[in-house]
């Protein structure tokens, strides 16, 4: 048997201002974690190589969703509702999981904190096909607990 783990053995929870969001956020589809680093080079007179620095700007992700219930695009009215009276954005933590096969590795808890995020699209396609909605955003740590 493979020890590889598979989207069964994943989960994505999203805490907005203290609130475990469930429904459609429990169905998610996909799940992506992108660190924004880049790796500089600098040139000094008298000096034959470049010297090397990684500079770490934090994390880009998104995610998609199937529809249950309306939470995907009361999230978004929440967003702009505070946008417009100049509040703060909602205080938005993901919360991913990866539980390994192997019984030596034990699970894996990242915390996403302080996240932006934004509604990219709803996608209603097919007769048959589900509704879905992606999300996308940036955060500047991501703690691991476990």
């Amino acid at each position: 048997m493979s020890q590889r783990i598979r989207g069964a053995e994943a989960s994505l929870n999203l805490i907005v201002d203290g609130d475990l969001k469930g429904g459609s956020f429990a169905k998610v589809k996909s799940f992506n974690l992108t660190p924004r680093t880049d790796v500089v080079e600098t040139s000094y007179l008298g000096e034959v190589e470049d010297d090397l620095d990684v500079q770490h700007h934090g994390y880009d992700f998104d995610f998609e969703i199937d529809q249950l219930d309306a939470k995907a695009y009361d999230l978004l009215q929440v967003i702009v509702a505070r946008e417009k009276l100049r509040l703060l954005h909602p205080a938005i933590n993901l919360v991913a999981t990866l539980r390994f096969r192997s019984l030596l590795e034990p699970s894996k808890v990242f915390v996403l904190e302080s996240c932006f995020i934004k509604l990219d699209a709803f996608s209603f396609a097919g007769r048959k096909e589900y509704i879905g909605a992606k999300f996308s955003g940036k955060c500047k740590n991501v703690t691991t607990l476990m």
